[in-house]
């Protein structure tokens, strides 16, 4: 069973940034995250966050890409902490390769690459998050081949700046949900 401190202690091992994004969780939301997770229902633990990601607006003030981006940061917390949860979520990055690496080695593999780079992270995410209101735009105006454009363009602006995987792989979630969405299910599809 899950103690009251333990599921304290992975709160406190939430960001400075990911804080206030937790306390907008209702009391019902917090409590059903951690009887899932006192429960080890791996299925149930899908279902929450997708219904979360996928079917529930995200609150006053945030865009919805924005607000899934905060999300996944929050989930992949607890899936560190409890890697049972998320073995069996293909969307999510495995925390450890096959060579057991190990997340701290990680973190420093993550830093050294961002050393030599030059780019201006703010600047490119949000760059990045113009071009997916753009797609968003296009698609609401039925230009699904100029909208396939921009985002071949921004995943190769991306990939040429040196951004991290994981951006490139949340600009891609961000537009296939935003084609998901506006109808365009074969292409979300493709995008995942």
């Amino acid at each position: 069973m899950l103690e009251n401190g333990n599921f304290e202690e992975i709160i406190n091992l939430l960001s400075a940034e990911l804080q206030p994004i937790w306390k907008l969780f209702t009391p019902e939301k917090q409590m059903e995250i951690k009887k899932i997770i006192a429960e080890k229902d791996t299925s149930q633990w899908k279902s929450f966050w997708e219904n979360l990601i996928f079917k529930e607006p995200a609150p006053e003030g945030f865009i919805k890409q924005e607000w899934i981006g905060y999300l996944s940061e929050i989930k992949k917390v607890f899936e560190s902490r409890y890697s049972e949860l998320s073995h069996l979520n293909e969307n999510l990055e495995n925390l450890q390769d096959s060579d057991n690496e190990s997340i701290t080695d990680k973190r420093k593999a993550k830093k050294q690459r961002g050393k030599g780079l030059r780019i201006d992270r703010l600047a490119a995410k949000d760059r990045a998050n113009k071009v997916v209101t753009e797609i968003d735009k296009l698609l609401l105006k039925d230009n699904l081949k100029k909208a396939k454009s921009y985002l071949n363009e921004i995943v190769d602006q991306q990939r040429k700046e040196g951004s991290e995987s994981e951006h490139i792989a949340k600009t891609l979630c961000n537009v296939a949900t935003i084609a998901r969405e506006r109808g365009y299910f074969d292409w979300s599809l493709e995008i995942y």
